[in-house]
């Protein structure tokens, strides 16, 4: 096929992505400004909101915050100055009402709420205090007005110090099999908004969970291997708020090639047949 002729067909699909990104945010930026109020505060303390039904799990996360905020303070860096506002929905319509994402399990936009799709919970598909560990994570940068970082590095870090949250249908065991077939995550370290726009991740075998998990791992592997070039990413990412600034000032290897020793260090553990 002519080089201008792949051209033209692929103009297409490529707005269909720019579409899907965009709209997206679009909507982001709409269920933003809902006010949670329209729902009961149920804690006096904190400002939670919850729907009828879910005020079971609005207590669970009331009694975890706590213990949560010190986990990703503690991991992260630095304090979190103003803990988020709580939307706890008991049904899949109060969720889409508050959530850009309407089929997600939680949510964090930006500094404003973390929501919580507490019909999963409910379902026992999720875990709440994991979840609301999760999203504190994302808080955590998006409070500091560090948006739009890589994909795996934000998901990972919120897997990573929840232990699990968002990747509860993928074991690590599944995990390591599916990256010794060869489907694996990839690592860039492009951010901003063009990339968020431009670059979507491709999910191991179109399973979510999957991402998720081998980000978590991925996470977990830089902190394992060398904690004190880990802490000192973290703490460049706080200064430069972009994380390939961050990552050249700390690492003197690539993401593939640390992704590449931790494939390595999989492949070794395994038994031999």
């Amino acid at each position: 096929m002519p080089r201008r002729q792949f051209l033209f067909r692929l103009l297409p699909l490529a707005g269909l992505v720019l579409c899907l990104q965009g709209c997206t945010l679009a909507r982001a930026g709409y269920v933003y400004y809902r006010d949670p109020a329209a729902l009961p505060r149920v804690s006096a303390t904190v400002p939670i909101y919850a729907e009828a039904g879910a005020e079971g799990i609005a207590a669970t996360l009331e009694a975890a915050l706590p213990d949560s905020l010190h986990r990703v303070e503690a991991t992260h860096g630095s304090r979190i100055d103003h803990p988020p506002t709580l939307v706890v929905c008991a049904t899949t319509a109060c969720y889409g009402h508050y959530a850009a994402i309407p089929a997600s399990a939680a949510e964090t936009l930006k500094d404003r709420r973390i929501t919580i799709n507490g019909a999963l919970i409910l379902k026992g598909e999720r875990d709440a205090v994991k979840l609301l560990t999760h999203e504190l994570s994302h808080y955590y940068w998006y409070a500091q007005g560090i948006l739009f970082q890589p994909r795996w590095f934000e998901e990972g870090m919120g897997v990573w110090v929840s232990d699990g949250g968002g990747a509860e249908k993928a074991s690590v065991e599944a995990a390591e099999q599916a990256i010794l077939s060869g489907s694996m995550i990839e690592t860039p370290l492009d951010s901003g908004l063009w990339a968020f726009l431009t670059q979507t991740p491709a999910a191991p075998d179109n399973n979510w969970y999957q991402y998720y998990r081998q980000s978590g791992m991925f996470v977990q592997y830089l902190h394992d291997t060398d904690p004190e070039a880990f802490s000192a990413l973290l703490a460049a990412l706080r200064q430069h708020h972009s994380l390939r600034t961050a990552w050249s000032a700390t690492y003197a290897d690539s993401p593939e090639t640390l992704w590449a020793r931790l494939v390595d260090d999989i492949r070794r553990r395994q038994p031999r047949g």
